[in-house]
């Protein structure tokens, strides 16, 4: 799991990224076998119950080694009931090994969940740099490119596949997907592969002697991006702390040309922030303000082009999160 031998036993994170699944519970059992065990109550001591959309839980130490299938289904349901639940999706045949850590994640719409289950990073190899990784699991939608923009966009994992963990990536990856990133401010971007200039922007600071995820998900008001701080874990909780990185959203060709026409000027919408339109790039930028907020305006002159651009940057917002992390913050 990326801090060395203990003789533990395996620990698992279970990540909920199915945006109209609803509330949900965990059920487990041996390979082959009915899943009756309720898991998550299991796991945890009774601690979490159930799952609802983006959470995220710790990794839950010590859990037996072996082969299992774990099946989501409804809050109402119980693992154990007679005749057993319909599952929304079942993981088979899941290989938990002794001094590894994994995250099971369901992925996707309800419809068409793609299963993920990946092994983790725990610990920064080098406590001067920041780790992280970019899972897609935004399914449905294409390949991306994710980066930086130092100014110009500078492509970090190449053509990340929906329903995956990135693995190509330009900075130094490790063998679970987790780059080494130096700490620092960025300026996120991503777009369809292959792309020069991204779709979306997203500014967010990462810090040194932490290792985490970076989401892209499908939520009910569009695309969405959070940031999951999981080294070091959070105390008293068995839900990570998970961050939203605000998204930008590119211009129609007309609404381009007008903001094209006033170079790009900024336009303070509401109290949320600062969305300026960038003509190099074709990008809006957020500054400040709450992620996941509805960004609107509210001024009588605000011409045409500026209320429509403004209602297509609030209707990509990701829903707000509960938590704040230190690690992934949106910039000041």
């Amino acid at each position: 799991g990326g801090g060395g031998s203990t003789g533990a036993g395996p620990a698992v994170s279970v990540a909920h990224l199915s945006a109209d699944a609803g509330e949900v519970k965990l059920c487990a059992g041996p390979t082959g076998s009915p899943t009756t065990i309720d898991a998550l109550k299991t796991f945890t001591g009774g601690g979490l119950l159930t799952l609802t959309y983006p959470q995220v839980t710790v990794h839950v130490p010590n859990l037996p080694a072996g082969a299992f299938d774990f099946s989501i289904i409804a809050a109402t349901d119980e693992c154990d009931a007679t005749p057993a639940p319909t599952p929304i999706f079942t993981f088979t045949n899941v290989v938990l090994a002794n001094d590894t850590t994994y995250t099971l994640m369901a992925a996707g719409p309800k419809a068409g969940i793609v299963g993920i289950v990946a092994t983790d990073t725990t610990t920064a190899a080098d406590t001067a740099q920041g780790y992280v990784r970019f899972v897609h699991a935004a399914v449905g939608f294409p390949a991306v490119d994710v980066g930086v923009m130092l100014p110009t966009f500078t492509k970090v994992w190449d053509a990340a596949a929906p329903g995956a963990v990135a693995t190509v990536a330009t900075f130094p990856i490790d063998s679970n997907g987790y780059v080494t990133v130096p700490p620092m401010s960025y300026t996120l971007g991503v777009g369809a592969s292959p792309v020069t200039t991204p779709t979306f922007v997203g500014p967010a600071t990462l810090v040194a002697d932490t290792v985490g995820t970076l989401y892209a998900t499908l939520g009910a008001g569009g695309p969405a991006a959070m940031y999951c701080l999981e080294s070091p874990p959070p105390s008293g909780t068995f839900l990570l702390t998970c961050t939203d990185v605000p998204l930008g959203a590119p211009l129609s060709p007309r609404q381009h040309a007008t903001r094209n026409a006033r170079g790009g000027r900024p336009r303070t919408l509401g109290s949320e922030g600062v969305f300026s339109f960038h003509p190099w790039t074709q990008n809006w930028t957020l500054t400040g303000g709450a992620a996941g907020a509805q960004h609107t305006t509210s001024d009588p002159k605000t011409p045409q082009a500026d209320k429509e651009a403004a209602s297509t940057v609030g209707a990509v917002m990701p829903e707000t999160t509960a938590g704040t992390s230190p690690a992934f913050m949106p910039q000041q």
